[in-house]
C-alpha cells in the first residue's frame, strides 16, 4: 500500500526470485515523496547463518541477525544493496519472558496482550541494511559501565575513537616506501586515528589522502588499508622495508584466478550439467545453466 499526494493506492507483489519483487499498483500515482507498507511473512532459517535465522544453545532458541552483505533481503524486503543508505527504525514484538537487543538503544518496551511485548529502538543513522543488527533470545544481560578508554600497544604516538559510522570504500594509490609501489585495495573500520604518530603516512591515496603511519624510527609501518600484500611490487616493497633484502615476487591475482579455474574444471567434471539443468525452475525470469564457471 502506497500513500502519495493525499492518497492510498494498493498494489500487488509478485516474487520473481530470492532477490527480486515486483510491486504493481492498481492506480498510477504522481512522481513526489511518499510512505510504503508492506505486509509479509518469513521464516526463521535454522540450517543456516544468513538473513533472519535461529539456534539452539543450553535446551533455548536464539534468533539472530547476519546481513553482511546482501542477506537483509533474506528477512525483510528493501533497497539491500550496500550503496542506499538510510535511517532505520526497528521495533519486535517478542514473548514477554525474552529479550530483545539491537545496534541502536532502546527507546521504549510496551506490554501487549497474550503473553506479549513490543520492543521500540531508537532510529540510527542513515546505513546500508547489512549494517543492520538484532537478536531476541533469554540472554543473560551484565552491565557493561560506561564506555571509556583502554590503552593500545604504545607503538605510535595516536588516539584511535570509536565512530557509530563505519568507514568502507575502495581506495588506490602508493605506499610511501622506495619506488612508490602502486595498490589497490578497501578501508574498512570504525576507528578514527589522530596524532603526531601520523606525521609520515604509509599510504599515499589519489584522492590526496595520507593513510596510516610510518614510525619515526622506521620500525612500525601502519594503515587502514586492506590489500596491501595483494600486489607483488607493494608486497616486495614490504619485505624490503622489514629487512628481507631478497625475495620472490608472488603475483596473488594470478594464483587466485589459477585456482579458481582448477575449482571450475573440477566442478565441470564432477556435475552432471543436464541433471542440474532439468532441477532449475523455467520460465520466462529462468536463466539457462552455462557450462563455464
Amino acid at each position: 500500500m502506497l500513500k502519495v499526494a493525499g492518497k492510498t493506492i494498493a498494489a500487488q507483489a509478485r516474487v520473481r526470485n530470492s532477490d527480486l519483487m515486483d510491486l504493481e499498483f492498481e492506480t498510477p500515482f504522481p512522481a513526489g515523496k511518499g510512505e510504503l507498507t508492506i505486509a509479509f511473512k518469513g521464516r526463521l532459517e535454522d540450517k543456516d547463518s544468513q538473513g533472519l535465522f535461529r539456534q539452539k544453545e543450553g535446551g533455548d532458541w536464539y534468533a539472530f541477525t547476519q546481513f553482511e552483505n546482501i542477506s537483509a533481503r533474506r528477512a525483510f524486503p528493501g533497497f539491500d544493496e550496500p550503496g542506499w543508505k538510510v535511517p532505520w527504525t526497528l521495533s519486535l514484538t517478542i514473548p514477554q519472558g525474552m529479550t530483545a537487543v539491537a545496534n541502536t538503544p532502546m527507546a521504549r518496551e510496551v506490554a501487549l496482550e497474550h503473553g506479549q511485548k513490543r520492543v521500540e529502538f531508537q532510529t540510527s543513522k542513515p546505513m546500508p541494511s547489512y549494517l543492520l543488527a538484532f537478536g531476541v533470545g533469554p540472554f543473560d544481560i551484565l552491565d557493561g559501565g560506561k564506555a571509556g578508554s583502554t590503552p593500545g600497544l604504545g607503538v605510535l604516538d595516536v588516539e584511535t575513537t570509536l565512530e557509530a559510522e563505519k568507514q568502507l570504500r575502495n581506495v588506490s594509490g602508493h605506499l610511501s616506501l622506495p619506488g612508490r609501489p602502486a595498490m589497490t585495495g578497501y578501508e574498512i573500520h570504525l576507528g578514527v586515528t589522530r596524532g603526531e604518530g601520523l606525521a609520515k603516512g604509509a599510504v599515499e591515496l589519489n584522492d590526496g589522502v595520507h593513510d596510516g603511519a610510518i614510525s619515526a624510527d622506521d620500525q612500525v609501518f601502519a594503515t587502514y588499508c586492506h590489500g596491501v600484500f595483494d600486489h607483488p611490487e607493494a608486497l616486495t616493497a614490504l619485505l624490503a622495508w622489514a629487512g628481507m633484502s631478497e625475495s620472490e615476487q608472488v603475483d596473488f591475482a594470478a594464483r587466485r584466478e589459477a585456482d579458481l579455474d582448477r575449482l571450475a574444471d573440477s566442478v565441470e567434471a564432477a556435475l552432471d550439467w543436464s541433471k542440474m539443468d532439468a532441477l532449475l525452475p523455467k520460465g520466462a525470469d529462468a536463466q539457462p545453466v552455462e557450462r563455464s564457471v
